[in-house]
């Protein structure tokens, strides 16, 4: 897969039809206003800073000129691991799609 940067962070561009498909449908059906408190009743410190840099990365895309986020937060939740999900539109008109994992962050441009 291939690798880019968005704002200072590394994600690797999903480019087959299902894959991105998966994404996007995941992302479109998520109630994407949840918070890490929705998804944990009291989570730890550790799931707090995690979600605490990404909503601060995610409100410096959103304030940089062309950059729209439209919908961003928290998808899912395990015992140990959560999953965040974004989508925002690029200063081109591209749809963009964020899928963060705890070991992956995927982007998929429609």
């Amino acid at each position: 897969m291939k690798n880019t940067m968005i704002n200072s962070k590394e994600f690797e561009v999903v480019t087959g039809e299902k894959a991105k498909q998966a994404i996007i449908n995941r992302i479109e059906r998520a109630n994407l206003y949840n918070t890490i408190f929705d998804i944990y009743g009291r989570p730890s410190n550790t799931k707090i800073s995690i979600y605490n840099d990404w909503m601060e990365w995610f409100y410096d895309i959103n304030n940089k000129d062309g950059m729209h986020t439209s919908r961003m937060g928290c998808i899912c939740g395990g015992s140990s691991t959560f999953s965040i999900g974004a989508k925002y539109t690029s200063e081109t008109g591209e749809k963009i799609y964020l899928y963060i994992t705890k070991d992956h962050n995927k982007v998929v441009i429609a």
